[in-house]
Parts: C-alpha cells; structure tokens; sequence
C-alpha cells in the first residue's frame, strides 16, 4: 500500500510550478544586481510567506523537525487548527512516529468525520503496522465520507490484495499442492510488481524533470554569484578611484596651503628686510644731518676758534665714530638688500616647484577622471552583456514554460489512464475478493478432508503395525515432485521478492537456514527486512533455471538473477539447495557466484 497524503500531497505538476516561480524570482533578483552594478545603489526584497507556506516547504527540504517545531509554535497559538493538526501529523508519520501521528489523524476523524483524507491517512499507519482490517474500516470511512475520492478507492483496494495474498500464503502452507492457490498468489504478486514498476516509473520521469530544473537552478544561481562578484569588484575600483581622488586633492591642498604659507612668511621677511635697510637710510640721513650742523657750527665756530678746539676735538672724535656707525650700517643694509634678494629667488623657485606640483597634479586628476570614464564604459559594456544574458535566461525559461505545458499534457493522459487502471484494478479487486471466499470455502473444506484423511491414516498405521513384515516408513514417503513443480516454488520467491512481500519472502527459507556470512537466521532475517523494505521498488528476474534432484529430500536450483532497485543493479549466478520440510520445499543453503 502506498503511502498518499491527499491534502498536502504535491505532483510533479506543483513542483514544476514551484520551481518555475522560484526561477522568475532568481531572474529578477539577477536583474536587480546587474542595475545595482551599474547605478552603484543598494537594495533588498523582503519575502514573506504564511505559516502553513513555510511548515510546506521545510517539509518538501526534508527539514522535519524545524517544521515540527514551527507547528507546535502555531498550534500553541491556534490549538483546533485543522490544517496544523494534519501538518503535524504528516511530519511525525515522517519520522516514523506512527503511534503519535495515528493518535492526531483519529482526534482529526472524530472531531472533523466530514473529512476524508485524515480517515485516509490513519489506513495508511494501519497498514504500515500490519493492522489490515483497522486500515480497510478506515478507508470504507473515507469513502463514505467522500465517494469520488480515488486515492482511497485505490488504497482500499491495495489492502484487500493484501489481505488475498496474505490468505494465499496460509493457504499454501496448510497446502502446498493447491495450485489453484499458488497461481492465484502468482497474480497478486505480478499485481504489485507491476504497481512498483509504473511508481518506479513515474518517480524516474519526475525525478529527470527536476533535475535538469536543478541544474537549470544551480547556473541561474552560479550567473547570480558571478554578478555579485564582479559587482563588488567594480564598487571596488570605483571606490580606490575615489579614494585615489580624494587623497590627490587633500594632497593638492595640503601643497597650496604650505606654498602660500611659504610665500606670505616670505613677504614678511622681505618686508622686515626693507624696513631694516629703511631704518639704516634714516640713521645714515640723520648722521649726515648731523655732521652737516657740525660744518655749520665749524665755520660759526671758526671765530672762536681758540675756545672751542677742545670742543672741535670732541666733535671730530664723534664725527668719526658716526662715521664707522654709518659705515656699519651701510654694510648691514647690503648685507640686508643681498639677504633679501636671496629669499625672494628661493621664494620664486618654490612657487615654480609648487606650480609644476600644481599642474602634475591636475594632469593626474585628469587621468583619474579618463579612467573613471573608461570604468563607467566597461560597466555599461558589462551590463549590456548581462542584460543580453537575462534575454538568453528568458528565452530558455519560455522554453522550459513550454516543455513544463508538455509535461502536463501528458500528466493529464496519465491520469485518465490511470483512472482507468484503478477502475479496471477495482474490478479486479472485486473479482478477487469473490475469489478469496471461494477459496476460503475450499480452504475449510480440504481442512475438514485432511482431518478425516489423518484420522484413516493413523487407524492404517495402527493395523499395519499389527502385521508381520509391515514397512510403515514407506507409506509416509511421497512421490517426487516434478521439475516445474520446483521452477514454480523458485519463481514465486522471486516473484514474493520483488512485490517486497517480506513475510511470504523469509517463509521461503527453512527454519535451519544457514546465512552465507555465517550469522545467525534471526540476524539475517532482520536485515533482509530492512533491506527488502527500504527502496520504492524492487525487480527481481530469473533466467536460465535448471533443477537437479539430490535425493528424494533434496534439490539443486541453479540459475542467472538479475536484482533491480531505484540505487542498485546487479546480475549474478545464483545457486539454492532445496530441502523438503513438513511438505514444503523451502531454501535450505543460498550460494552466488
């Protein structure tokens, strides 16, 4: 029985969808980063979605247990929630929770019993369980409560083919020579064969679909990265241009500041110098003055000659250290006009060296400006090519869009046809179902003959035992089988194996078998178990089958098998030692190779 969860379930239709509106949204976020590459302008889109939305996809991620506790978080804030209630059952039945999720599909039955997929999904944890008779009584509900829903009709009729395989089993070990049991065993294992294959099937087209949308993803995603990347690469340039811009231009002031700086303490010294040698100008005019005034008072002086030659003395002493004074000052003068002369050429040498650093640095400014231009030009060169690329993603997407359309063309067809298998596979069921009272009509029939037929045996065996030269032994041996007879035993295992039939699988093997590995038959039958139950499907076929008889307990079985599942393919020789036990031929040893 296949596990269907008819409310929150998702065909590939929806995943299609899904995938197609997550590449729009890939597209524009893609075009939004090729603008932001070109106006150098941050921005971001806010995303929001529901609860139930978001529990959706954690569950579609597999991520169970962060929408496990984004459930109860919602819950505790809506308790009779319909819809977070059968979400949390999904995800516990998930986790293989069976008895925690069957506890919330049957409160969700008794408080919502106008809802058929919570009776629906309660028959599929019964199933799971081996419970098959809870399981049909939940599924009769659904379809009460709903009669067009086909999902159920479907899983009704899986467990009603259980429940005949399951007869067909106890049938043939009460017995093993009801062929009628035996063929009819054959059919509903061919059943499920044939229902693992069309699943296995499906799943394989589904699965090619979204991988190539994945990988169509994974580029959209690595164009994405490859943008960003070379964004940042750009806002880099851009940015070290600016910077590169700036310092120039602080360096350019810094430069004019310290020139004019330069020039200014310049000027104030070569103003000082000008006043000093004008201060000496003075001295010396006044000096002249001075010794002008003596002349005149040499010659009013000359009269009194005689009185005042100690004062002519004195006068001449002064004259002449007036006159090494203004000597003096002369030189000082000189030396100041000569310091001056040379401050003003340092002065106008730093100017031109400012100037030149001025027009070098202008030059420099200049190039950084033609080459921010030609940044500007590989960015706009850049972005046409991006948006020639988005065109490109968009052609490929309205392609996808078309083939997406195909794809569900043919789901549609699919679905007719497989309404018709399902109707044709409730006749069937119907028919079986008929069958199965039939045989168990038979079964209780042959139980009676076999009862009567024993009691003759033993009163035969008590008289034979009673006669000379008796030999009871040879009354309790049976003829040989034929060859077919063992083909068919061979075929059904297989046949068993592939319907993954576990417990008709491990009732193959005789109680003593002995595991090629050497562990023990309880160990091994763990194992096969898991191993029989984990893949979706599983085909087994047998070529080549020759059977050779040891004795009349023993037999060979010798052919070529070839294994199938959706992870593993194997072809090998295989090699089964039959032994008669209690009537049955079961596998005594198993050998590959």
């Amino acid at each position: 029985m296949r596990n269907r969860y008819s409310v929150y379930a998702y065909s590939t239709t929806d995943c299609i969808s899904e995938w197609a509106e997550m590449l729009n949204r890939i597209k524009v976020f893609l075009t939004n980063n090729i603008l932001l590459a070109v106006l150098l302008l941050p921005a971001q889109q806010a995303i929001s979605a529901t609860a139930t939305e978001q529990i959706e996809a954690m569950i579609k991620q597999g991520q169970l247990n962060e929408a496990l506790n984004l459930t109860n978080q919602s819950l505790a804030e809506d308790r009779e929630n319909v819809s977070y209630l059968f979400l949390k059952g999904l995800i516990l039945t998930r986790q293989n929770k069976l008895d925690t999720a069957k506890e919330i599909f049957i409160r969700l039955t008794q408080e919502h019993p106008e809802l058929p997929e919570p009776f629906n999904n309660l028959a599929v944890i019964y199933a799971e369980q081996g419970d098959f008779n809870n399981a049909r009584e939940a599924l009769q509900m659904a379809i009460n409560t709903h009669p067009s829903y086909a999902t159920a009709q479907e899983n009704l009729g899986d467990i009603y083919a259980k429940m005949a395989s399951k007869a067909y089993n106890q049938a043939l070990e009460l017995d093993q020579d009801n062929a009628s049991a035996r063929e009819k065993l054959l059919l509903v294992s061919d059943l499920f064969s044939i229902r693992n294959a069309e699943q296995a099937h499906s799943t394989q087209v589904n699965n090619d679909e979204a991988e190539k949308i994945a990988s169509e993803l994974e580029r959209l995603e690595q164009e994405l990265k490859n943008a960003e990347i070379q964004t940042q690469v750009e806002i880099s340039r851009v940015d070290e241009a600016r910077q590169e811009l700036n310092r120039l231009r602080e360096e350019r002031s810094k430069t004019i500041e310290a020139l004019q700086a330069q020039q200014l303490q310049a000027e104030q010294e070569a103003r000082e110098a000008i006043d000093q040698a004008q201060a000496a100008k003075a001295e010396l005019t006044g000096a002249q003055q001075q010794a002008s005034q003596a002349s005149q008072a040499s010659q009013q002086a000359q009269l009194e000659q005689q009185q005042a030659e100690a004062q002519i003395s004195k006068l001449k002493t002064d004259i002449a250290a007036i006159t090494s004074e203004l000597n003096q000052l002369t030189a000082n003068r000189e030396k100041a006009v000569l310091l001056a002369a040379t401050e003003q050429q340092q002065t106008e040498e730093q100017t031109r060296t400012a100037r030149t650093a001025a027009v070098q640095a202008r030059t420099e400014l200049e190039e950084l400006e033609q080459r921010a231009k030609e940044m500007q030009a590989s960015m706009d060169r850049q972005a046409a090519a991006a948006e020639e690329r988005l065109n490109q993603s968009r052609q490929e997407l309205r392609e996808k869009q078309a083939e997406i359309s195909q794809l569900e063309q043919q789901r549609s067809a699919m679905t007719g046809q497989a309404e018709q298998d399902r109707v044709q596979a409730q006749a069937r069921v119907e028919d079986n179902r008929a069958e199965l009272e039939k045989i168990s009509t038979e079964l209780t029939r042959l139980q009676r003959e076999r009862t009567a037929l024993e009691s003759q045996n033993r009163q035969v065996t008590v008289q034979l035992e009673d006669t000379a030269g008796a030999q009871p032994a040879s009354l309790a041996q049976t003829s040989r089988p034929s060859e077919a007879d063992l083909v068919t035993v061979v075929k059904l295992w297989a046949q068993q194996w592939s319907a993954k039939d576990v417990e008709g699988y491990l009732s193959a093997y005789a109680d003593d078998f002995r595991p090629p590995d050497g562990s023990s038959r309880s160990t091994w039958a763990a194992q096969r178990r898991d191993r029989i139950r984990k893949p979706r499907f599983i085909r087994v076929e047998l070529a080549g089958i020759k059977v050779r008889f040891l004795n009349d307990q023993y037999a060979q079985v010798n052919f070529k098998q070839s294994y199938q599942s959706e992870s593993f393919k194997d072809n090998v020789d295989k090699t089964l030692l039959l032994r008669l036990q209690n009537g049955r031929w079961v596998i005594a040893e198993e050998t590959s190779g």
